[in-house]
């Protein structure tokens, strides 16, 4: 349904940014002729409950297009889930007309049936024997019924459904809501938003596993070309002025996608060099006011050494479809990446954490220790930010299993990494730490929930006590909205988390992020890009520490 609803009604980069230029989308400026584009309540649940009933309707009657989305994710869905049929059936079947009967019933912070693997998510199974009244209504009727479940269940702002309902939005609208995210006197001090591209699509793609593909170079179907992606997020960063017309009180500079899967195929396929994904992250970070370079190694790449890989089987099918050399190709991907982020000193954000990805092989494949022979592979000096620090939530002592099958604690050699004098630009980011909601200041009254894993991770930065200049605050605002009390985010990072680190709150929520972008140093090459990009001294607060 998740995916129906994002099918249905999600907006496409080149849409946002003609309505942009036009003036029909301004979120962050208003005029006598132009209307402000980010929705309202009324706005918002209009969109949600749309995208939520054409959803059900499809689920209960398949059109050519619900087929097609479901089709390809059942070739993608792990194969421990055995509910979901290959084929969507022509008639309304008791799993479907069960499930949006229980959708029907959802209220605030209710649990979303049917969904698990997240310990946010976690609900019980539906009971198939047991028929609501409501599954017996007619298909509209249960499509209407359905829909407004899932617009009372986001209607706290928190969870699944309220995610979707962000998802289907504009860019330009995430980055308003964004800011509203922190309790209102909390959001005045954020001056910074770097959010991240992330490219999914090779891995994703239905195909990844078919080594019968005729064209294992071609592009997956039905995603917004990255130039596009490029473009609205650059327009987003130029802009300067709030809704009310006054100077924007915080910069937003992005992070740009780089997919090695991507970039063979284009070479595979002859695309030329100045059209290659290669070229075009170049230009965003070069010209385009983009801060730096984001990869996603769990999606199941090594950031180095692929050639040698012990489980070069296992990597996708369609991938090793692109010839002989592909793992070799993929190393010289990469390697060429980092080469161009030394030599112009830009920064890389990787996800590192054993967690979203599309199996176990590739979730290992992020691991901490992959890092350590990119840089023993001869790039001691990248500038990298390890986000997650490894997946700080498996500290927690309910997270053993997780922790087994990645092998180890990351977090643990993370913080290591941070404590050593051999990598000297690396850092590691604090995304997505719902954990941090429950944090107790020292010495309060009130006890830290016994599964909290903030006491082992102080623990661990009292060992390591170099990483008090290199951990940062972080959001990963789509997933953790999925938790509730997210506005009190801000303040439990910045009063009680950097405490119990026994940080400096200022190091935390700003001063190691600026060192690590090199916005402290008006010679870094990152502060000419952006300054030049920006044509103001926005950037230039970063230099004194005392501010």
């Amino acid at each position: 349904m998740i995916t129906l609803m994002l099918d249905a009604a999600t907006q496409d980069a080149d849409a946002e940014l003609a309505g942009l230029k036009q003036g029909t989308i301004t979120p962050f400026s208003t005029g006598p002729t132009l209307r402000a584009a980010a929705r309202t309540p009324a706005d918002f649940n209009q969109t949600l409950f749309a995208s939520a009933k054409q959803a059900a309707l499809a689920l209960q009657t398949p059109t050519p297009r619900s087929t097609e989305v479901l089709r390809r994710l059942r070739a993608i869905v792990p194969s421990r889930q055995t509910t979901l049929s290959a084929r969507p059936p022509a008639r309304p079947t008791p799993s479907a007309t069960s499930f949006l009967a229980a959708v029907a019933k959802l209220q605030p912070g209710d649990p979303v049936p049917g969904l698990s693997g997240d310990e946010r998510m976690e609900t019980k199974s539906l009971q198939p024997n047991v028929v609501s009244p409501l599954a017996k209504l007619t298909p509209e009727a249960l499509a209407d019924a359905a829909a407004q479940g899932v617009v009372q269940h986001a209607s706290n702002q928190s969870g699944i459904f309220y995610m979707i309902g962000l998802l289907i939005g504009y860019r330009t609208e995430l980055v308003r809501r964004l800011m509203t995210l922190p309790a209102a006197n909390d959001a005045k001090d954020i001056a910074l938003i770097t959010p991240a591209m992330i490219d999914f699509s090779f891995w994703l793609d239905h195909r990844a596993d078919d080594p019968s593909d005729p064209t294992p170079a071609s592009d997956p179907q039905d995603v917004t070309p990255l130039a596009d992606q490029i473009n609205v997020m650059s327009y987003i960063a130029r802009i300067k002025t709030d809704q009310t017309e006054t100077p924007r009180k915080y910069a937003v500079h992005p992070f740009v996608s780089f997919c090695p899967w991507r970039q063979i195929a284009e070479q595979c396929r002859g695309v030329p060099t100045a059209q290659q994904q290669f070229a075009k992250v170049q230009d965003a970070i070069l010209q385009h006011g983009f801060m730096g370079v984001k990869l996603y190694p769990v999606m199941g790449f090594l950031p180095i050494g692929n050639a040698a890989a012990a489980d070069k089987a296992a990597y996708p099918r369609r991938l090793q479809a692109l010839g002989p050399h592909w793992a070799e190709k993929l190393d010289q991907a990469l390697k060429d990446l980092y080469d161009w982020c030394i030599k112009h000193d830009v920064p890389v954000m990787a996800h590192c954490s054993f967690s979203r990805y599309p199996n176990d092989a590739a979730g290992h494949r992020g691991a901490p220790a992959a890092w350590v022979k990119v840089f023993d592979a001869g790039y001691r000096n990248l500038r990298l930010n390890l986000s997650h620090c490894g997946g700080i939530w498996d500290l927690a002592p309910y997270r053993t299993d997780v922790v087994k099958r990645a092998g180890s604690r990351w977090p643990d050699q993370v913080l290591a990494m941070l404590a050593s004098t051999d990598y000297p630009n690396l850092y590691a980011d604090l995304a997505d730490f719902d954990g941090v909601l429950e944090c107790q200041s020292p010495g309060s009254a009130t006890p830290m929930p016994p599964n909290s894993a903030i006491p082992i991770l102080a623990q661990l930065v009292a060992q390591y006590p170099a990483a008090h200049d290199r951990l940062m605050y972080g959001t990963d605002y789509m997933f953790l909205i999925q938790a509730s009390c997210t506005e009190n985010y801000v303040a439990k990072m910045r009063d009680c988390l950097a405490a119990q680190l026994g940080m400096p709150s200022a190091k935390l929520m700003g001063l190691n992020a600026a060192r690590f972008f090199g916005l402290n140093d008006p010679a870094s090459q990152t502060r000419q890009r952006l300054d030049r990009f920006r044509g103001d001294k926005f950037l230039a607060r970063w230099e004194s520490p005392s501010s």
